[in-house]
Order: structure tokens, then sequence, then C-alpha cells
């Protein structure tokens, strides 16, 4: 199958070491949720679940519909030569983004101990998303001038 056929229904996955991945991957869920069930006092199912149910929800209503308008949007204005480089270059920054939210939000911070957060994340994050972007660009467009 090339790069550009579609999945077809007969490709599943399939061979040992997809079943490998499958059994490691259950046993590592299935130990994750034991411990969080086990020490229900530290890890609190309940807000743990509310946290998955809302970043379920988040991802669905935002994230995806956003990202869907984006690629069509990409896939109207940039040629195709540069379309991967810069989609590749905006998902590093929506992750790097992602994890900042934390830190951006100030979670943690506390009045009386200001070396708990003391930079401004905001800039900060700015400024590594401008370098990102710029990185991503510059290596984007050599890529397509050199398959020109």
């Amino acid at each position: 199958m090339s790069d550009h056929e579609p999945a077809r229904a007969d490709d599943t996955p399939t061979g040992p070491a997809w079943r490998v991945g499958l059994i490691l991957g259950v046993a590592i869920f299935a130990f994750g949720l034991f411990g969080l069930l086990r020490d229900a006092t530290q890890t609190l199912p309940g807000d743990w679940l509310a946290w998955v149910v809302g970043a379920v929800l988040v991802h669905d209503v935002i994230v995806a519909p956003v990202v869907i308008a984006g690629g069509f949007l990409l896939a109207r204005v940039v040629p195709a030569s540069a379309r991967g480089g810069l989609q590749a270059t905006l998902a590093v920054c929506a992750v790097v983004a992602l994890v900042s939210v934390p830190v951006v939000l100030a979670k943690g911070r506390a009045a009386d101990n200001p070396s708990l957060l003391p930079y401004d994340y905001g800039r900060n994050l700015a400024i590594v998303l401008a370098l990102i972007l710029v990185a991503g660009l510059l290596i984007t467009l050599a890529r397509a001038r050199r398959n020109a």
C-alpha cells in the first residue's frame, strides 16, 4: 500500500509484535487503574475521572475542530511541498503550549514563597513558540526549495 492509498478493512494490525504491544499496553493500563483504586485516598478517583472526562470534552469540542479547520485551511493555502513541515511545526507548538498551561496559569504559585514559579511564563512560552515557528519555517522552506 502506498502512502496515498486509504486504509482498507483488511489492513488491521496483526502479528506477534502487535500482540505483545497489546498485552503490554493492557497490563500497564491495569496496573495504573489498580494503583488509582487501591490508593483512592491519595489519588482521588472521582477527581481523576472528572479530569479525564473534561480532557475528552475539551479535545472533542475544541481541539479536534480547530485541528480539522487548520488542516483544511493548510490544504487550501500551503503548497504540498511545505505542508508536512508546517503541520509538524504547528504540532510541536501545540504540544509545547499544552504542557505549559499549568505554569502559564501559575498553578502552584504561593504568595508566601516567591521562589515558586518566579518567572513570566507567558512571555517565555511566547518566545519558545516563536523560536519553534521560525526554526520550523526555515527548515520547511529549505526542504521545499531542495525538493522543488
